[in-house]
């Protein structure tokens, strides 16, 4: 696709970035559980037995501009705290990037014991629609992580078989959100 306006998707990357930080508060408020994450020091991307081995493995099939890509990434989120976006051409491995990207940060902040990193546990992926199954199917069986797919959120009364009427989201797992169902699951807790 092409971006005819860059600074348009760095305002889209504020307001998603404010509001992730505005529920990082209240996900601090809201857990205080503190059960799993107590359990295993609060380590729980590096260890969690459905994601250990898989990105073991698919570490070790990361071509070199997928390397090179994901270094560029870590890179600046030490001269930034801002997201980022990624951009290849069909079947340069996009997903198997992002994939690795967010675990190596995941674990990183875990390592470096920040305040709100043992509480990550959801990961939320939005993607178009025409994407959803075959991501979910990427995900599933090349990769082998645990995956959800966020169900559609209905204001009506009776919603329709699949749709749900409120926000359901699973731990330590990629939750594969359908973009234009987003500002709804915004509007019900996201």
């Amino acid at each position: 696709f092409n971006v005819p306006n860059a600074y348009l998707l760095r305002l889209v990357e504020k307001w998603m970035m404010s509001g992730i930080r505005g529920c990082e508060e209240k996900i601090g408020a809201m857990d205080t559980r503190g059960d799993l994450n107590a359990s295993i020091g609060g380590r729980m991307w590096a260890t969690h037995p459905n994601w250990a081995e898989s990105m073991y493995q698919a570490e070790e099939m990361l071509m070199e501009h997928q390397r090179a890509a994901i270094l560029s990434m870590h890179k600046r989120d030490e001269r930034a705290d801002t997201g980022h976006f990624l951009i290849m051409d069909t079947g340069l491995g996009k997903t198997l990037t992002s994939l690795c990207y967010f675990h190596r940060w995941l674990k990183q902040q875990e390592r470096r014991r920040k305040s709100q990193a043992s509480k990550i546990e959801y990961i939320l992926w939005v993607t178009p629609a025409g994407t959803v199954e075959n991501l979910m199917e990427q995900l599933n069986s090349t990769w082998r992580v645990p995956t959800w797919k966020v169900p559609r959120i209905s204001a009506a009364k009776n919603p329709k078989f699949g749709d749900s009427t409120n926000l359901k989201l699973e731990r330590f797992a990629v939750n594969v959100i359908h973009a234009d169902h987003l500002r709804a699951a915004i509007d019900k807790g996201l």
